[in-house]
Parts: C-alpha cells; structure tokens; sequence
C-alpha cells in the first residue's frame, strides 16, 4: 500500500516538474522568437524581407507567420530545431507521468 502511494506521488511529481518545463521552455522559445523574428530585424527595409509592402506589414497576422517559422526547419535555426524537440519530449513524458498518477 505504501509503495503505491509512493509511485503514485513521484509520478505526479514527475509529472508536473516536467510539464513546468515544458511551460518554461515554450516561454523562452517564444521570447527567442519574438527578438529574433525577422520583423524585429532593423538593418533589413520590410520591402526588402520576402517582397513585404508596408501595407501587408500593417495589418500582418503575427501568429500565423510564428506557426510557419516554427514548422518550416528551413526558416529555422538551430535554437529554434533543438527547443521544439525538447518541447516536445518534455509535453510528452510530462503527460505519460502525469496520466500514471491518475
């Protein structure tokens, strides 16, 4: 009886540390994201950035264009490869603990 409530808390422990670290690193990813992204570059001229028109930048949709840097590895760097695997890893062993609990 102990050794399960004992599992069962190191698996909700487990569980929540590593969700945590998921939510960290979403966070730190998307503040990467948000100084690196190209519109946040100031040598490059918006016309001179994909044919971009100052119109299209005023009523640009920013989520749209951060969900296509982040599923085009093209488009990314190796920050950007190496924190979307770890997000990934960490959502799905912090949701394999976390369901053990449960």
């Amino acid at each position: 009886m102990i050794y399960s409530f004992i599992i069962f808390i190191t698996c909700f422990a487990l569980g929540c540390i590593l969700l945590l670290l998921h939510g960290i690193y979403v966070h730190k990813l998307g503040a990467y994201i948000g100084h690196n992204h190209p519109s946040m570059w100031k040598s490059l001229e918006p016309k001179s950035f994909m044919g971009l028109s100052q119109e299209y930048l005023k009523g640009r949709n920013y989520f749209k264009e951060i969900i296509f840097y982040l599923t085009d590895d093209t488009l990314s760097d190796d920050y950007v490869i190496i924190s979307k695997k770890k997000i990934k890893i960490l959502l799905i062993l912090g949701v394999v603990f976390f369901a053990a609990f449960i």
